[in-house]
């Protein structure tokens, strides 16, 4: 069976209105005696409205912005104020829902270097290595449901459960389809879907870059 593109990416996913934080976690023990853990850094929600977006929207190439950002509370932290908690723990086993209230940061940059290194390989033309390690060591999350009915042809729609599933579905795109490559925009951290000569993620960074060349030829 095959779907859509379009249908791939049918996706929503939610942000705290008010921000998140990073706290300390102490350290602990577990249920049992022979069970403790050591302190821990996490970034938890504030606890404020939740406001709904489709990522292919609001970043289209999210995954490769999430694979390039520092491995820094302050970077991570400003990713999930703009996008929320990702869920990193999709490439491991399972991962939490947009409502999770919290998410350890050594999850978050565990999730950044895997992306990150396996990004590297595609760009390096490696995609059978890449291949192998996706189906071994990756496991997004994902439901399936029949779109269309009325005078619809009905047809198979593929959504993801979390965004770290969702960013894992962008990988998998560039994997299978050598068509599908994201590049950084000239004037901001943003990717986008490449088209020939285009050079900026929107026009408003095409404007800008424009208007700062002018500035720079004038001094």
């Amino acid at each position: 069976m095959k779907a859509e593109r379009k249908n791939l990416f049918e996706f929503q996913w939610a942000v705290d209105q008010d921000g998140y934080e990073i706290e300390k976690v102490p350290p602990g023990s577990g249920s049992t005696l022979v069970y403790s853990y050591p302190g821990y850094r996490q970034i938890r929600r504030r606890g404020g409205p939740w406001k709904h977006y489709r990522p292919v929207e609001e970043d289209p190439g999210i995954a490769r912005r999430f694979a390039c950002l520092p491995e820094t509370p302050d970077a991570v932290l400003q990713f999930v104020n703009r996008y929320g908690l990702p869920g990193t723990s999709a490439l491991g086993t399972s991962a939490p829902d947009p409502w999770s209230e919290f998410e350890p940061l050594e999850d978050l940059y565990r999730g950044i270097r895997n992306l990150r290194f396996l990004f590297d390989l595609i760009d390096a033309d490696k995609r059978q290595q890449v291949l192998e390690l996706f189906n071994q060591h990756l496991k997004p999350r994902m439901t399936i449901r029949i779109g269309g009915g009325g005078t619809k042809k009905p047809h198979l729609e593929v959504a993801p459960l979390s965004l770290n599933s969702f960013m894992a579905l962008q990988l998998a795109e560039e994997i299978t389809r050598k068509n599908v490559r994201y590049v950084l925009c000239e004037n901001c951290p943003s990717w986008f879907l490449h088209r020939r000569h285009k050079r900026f993620c929107s026009n408003t960074c095409r404007v800008a870059a424009h208007r700062k060349k002018g500035l720079e030829n004038k001094q």
